[in-house]
């Protein structure tokens, strides 16, 4: 009898978790937060500038590869040079939201890619105390907005990436546009 009343009473405990989830609400240890009044909606992303692999001259005959890093580096594989006239530059959109707000993220590149497959590097998000990487859940990304006392914060995210080259005979300009998509977003406790 009491076993069957101490599993009533977990079941109850259960269910009461589950609507608390699914009405937006996180709870901690003794701590509810109400995190249901932010959306996509909320949340907007505006391009600063495209993944620029710049002009590259590949040798004839040769393949291999070309990398531009979030953080402004790049590399090339023997028998590839990026020009110095026209260098590459990591692409960049901003994040705009509520303070606080955990964003999940698509982000996808686009673009004339004909030399070969490209692949996207790890996204780094640039805010007021430095740089650090996205984290990746599933096929999408996760970033975290700042604590502020203003309405709305921004965080730049540089995003880099990887061709791979195939056989080509010519000197190639690649760009690549970068698509944001917003899949959620939610309040979190400021930390």
């Amino acid at each position: 009898m009491i076993s069957q009343y101490k599993s009533q009473l977990q079941n109850k405990i259960n269910q009461l978790l589950i609507v608390s989830l699914l009405a937006g609400l996180t709870i901690s240890p003794g701590i509810a937060y109400a995190s249901s009044s932010v959306a996509c909606a909320d949340i907007d992303f505006k391009d600063l500038r495209t993944l620029q692999f710049g002009f590259l001259r590949i040798r004839r005959g040769v393949t291999g590869w070309a990398v531009v890093d979030a953080s402004g580096g790049a590399k090339v594989s023997p028998g590839i040079a990026f020009s110095n006239r026209f260098p590459p530059s990591p692409g960049a959109v901003q994040l705009t939201g509520p303070p606080n707000t955990e964003v999940l993220m698509g982000i996808y590149l686009t673009g004339n890619t004909s030399l070969g497959p490209l692949t996207m590097d790890q996204p780094m998000a640039l805010t007021e105390n430095g740089m650090f990487a996205l984290k990746r859940v599933g096929q999408f990304w996760s970033v975290r907005l700042p604590n502020s006392d203003n309405e709305t914060v921004s965080i730049d995210i540089a995003i880099g990436g990887q061709l791979i080259i195939q056989n080509v005979e010519k000197k190639w300009e690649i760009s690549t546009k970068i698509v944001t998509q917003c899949i959620s977003a939610r309040l979190v406790p400021p930390p």
